[in-house]
């Protein structure tokens, strides 16, 4: 019926419309700051590596969905949803910590020094955000579950008015900060306040 679609499927439809919104957001923002043509060409990329380790977190969700109906599942897929966040952000930290993100950046992206740089230092900012993943699949998994979704919608709007804030503050306050690291600290800001 059509009340049952508004408050349930309606706005889980929204969800990937305004995740999607994210990205051009971002890119706008990166256009606006120092160094507007390094950060779009490394975005890519650094956005390409933070989206793969991010993956399993995303997957996370509809394990969540399933089995939220077994006794005593909550707390196990918690304990699992702490463990995945642990291992996928310490594996991102990796990359910015040892020369593996030097080597995404500069030998398998193929970007030149100076962007390939650019995109390792960028690794610090991000490596929280395939935790941020998992945690955020667990809870949206339980309101799914609930069939009460608003909440979805609601946080993904907190998300985008978070970024948007960031990326105007991080401009404003940071001129002479690359755009690609402030677009990276309002996502992983956006998606702290959206958990």
């Amino acid at each position: 019926d059509a009340r049952a679609f508004m408050s349930f499927y309606l706005p889980l439809m929204m969800t990937p419309l305004f995740m999607f919104l994210a990205m051009p957001l971002a890119s706008a923002g990166m256009s606006r700051m120092a160094r507007p043509m390094d950060s779009l060409a490394t975005w890519p990329a650094l956005n390409g590596i933070v989206f793969t380790f991010r993956s399993p977190g995303f997957a996370f969700n509809e394990v969540v969905v399933s089995l939220l109906d077994r006794p005593r599942a909550f707390a196990v897929l918690r304990r699992f949803a702490l463990g995945l966040a642990g291992v996928t952000s310490s594996l991102l930290l990796m990359g910015a910590v040892t020369p593996l993100g030097g080597v995404w950046f500069a030998r398998v992206s193929a970007l030149a020094p100076p962007l390939a740089a650019l995109g390792a230092t960028g690794l610090w900012m991000a490596f929280l955000m395939p935790g941020l993943a998992s945690l955020q699949s667990l809870y949206q998994g339980a309101i799914v579950h609930s069939r009460r979704t608003r909440g979805i919608t609601e946080s993904m709007v907190v998300f985008l008015a978070t970024m948007t804030l960031t990326l105007v503050a991080g401009a404003w306050l940071a001129p002479a900060t690359p755009g690609l690291w402030i677009a990276m600290v309002s996502l992983v800001a956006g998606n702290v306040t959206q958990l």
